[in-house]
């Protein structure tokens, strides 16, 4: 396969339309908005999304793409992944050549030009799996049994996402300022910077303050990493390092493998389940679009479960010699 442009990857850091972009959005989308930069710059060199060091996605020349260019990315990530991820990749491209436009590195004309084209087409069923009651009870289990500061913590963690519906950004974001133990209430700063408040209650609560109650009330991240010995470092915890955390008590618990987006499925299907309505759950977990909270929805899939119970084609297996 050819380059999609020649470009020039010889650009000053302080020129940089890439890096004006990412400061321009939120903490906890930048390393999601930078990975898909390098999806769009293997397409144009002809490499693997992987093989695409961070530093080189900066250094691009990006204001160079024009119209044709940028349809023919289009075309290419139509064919490799989801609509969704290939739109996210071109809203990334978008928000770059906006930086270069703003830096003076093309025209408002140019910049109109190359953006004018429309989404991709097409949705896919949501990515990863739901967690069975099972498996969540077996998850809180191990934690409860772990006698160290990570079991109240990763415990509360699991509520976060299973319970809370949060976001794996927006759960290492948070501080202990957001939490309203009086309300049992978090104030989530989630996605383009827009704030909401998530009530907890019940377990899920009652982890929380055990784990404060260990951490202590003083200002921090509310989720810090804990060492061998159980010592408690005031200090943020990265995604990277939540990941880690689900990976060990998925190990321990012998569940099978799941994300932390799994964690946050897991929730919205409960929600509805339990007669929650679409916009309270919309709310909820920060969704802008009704839309994307309706396709978590597992009910319509056991209407038609039991639709095709009521009918029975006339056909016999064979018998087997």
């Amino acid at each position: 396969m050819t380059k999609i442009v020649p470009s020039k990857p010889h650009l000053p850091a302080e020129r940089s339309s890439v890096g004006a972009y990412l400061a321009s959005i939120g903490q906890g989308s930048r390393r999601g908005m930078l990975t898909a930069l390098k999806a769009a710059l293997a397409i144009l060199t002809d490499r693997e999304t992987g093989d695409i060091p961070d530093a080189e996605v900066p250094s691009w020349d990006w204001h160079s793409l024009g119209p044709a260019e940028i349809a023919a990315i289009k075309s290419r990530l139509a064919e490799r992944f989801s609509p969704a991820y290939g739109n996210k990749v071109l809203a990334a491209i978008k928000g770059v050549l906006r930086s270069s436009w703003r830096l003076g590195q093309i025209s408002r004309d140019e910049y109109a030009r190359a953006v004018d084209l429309k989404p991709i087409r097409g949705e896919r069923l949501p990515a990863g799996r739901e967690l069975t009651p099972g498996e969540l009870a077996a998850l809180l289990n191990t934690c409860q049994a772990d006698p160290s500061p990570a079991g109240p913590r990763d415990a509360a963690l699991f509520g976060m996402g299973a319970y809370a519906g949060l976001r794996i950004a927006e759960a290492a974001g948070l501080s202990v300022s957001d939490y309203d133990l009086e309300a049992k209430s978090l104030r989530i700063v989630g996605k383009g910077s827009k704030e909401r408040l998530v009530f907890v209650n019940g377990g899920t609560s009652d982890a929380l303050e055990d784990w404060l109650s260990l951490r202590g009330a003083e200002f921090g991240p509310l989720f810090c990493p804990v060492g061998k010995g159980g010592t408690i470092r005031h200090s943020s915890i990265s995604t990277t390092a939540l990941q880690k955390v689900l990976a060990k008590r998925q190990r321990q618990s012998g569940v099978a493998n799941f994300t932390w987006h799994d964690l946050r499925r897991t929730c919205i299907g409960e929600d509805l389940d339990a007669g929650v309505d679409l916009a309270t759950v919309q709310a909820k977990v920060g969704h802008s679009d009704p839309r994307t909270t309706a396709r978590y929805d597992r009910r319509g899939a056991r209407a038609q479960i039991e639709a095709a119970a009521k009918r029975h084609m006339p056909y016999s297996r064979r018998a087997q010699e």
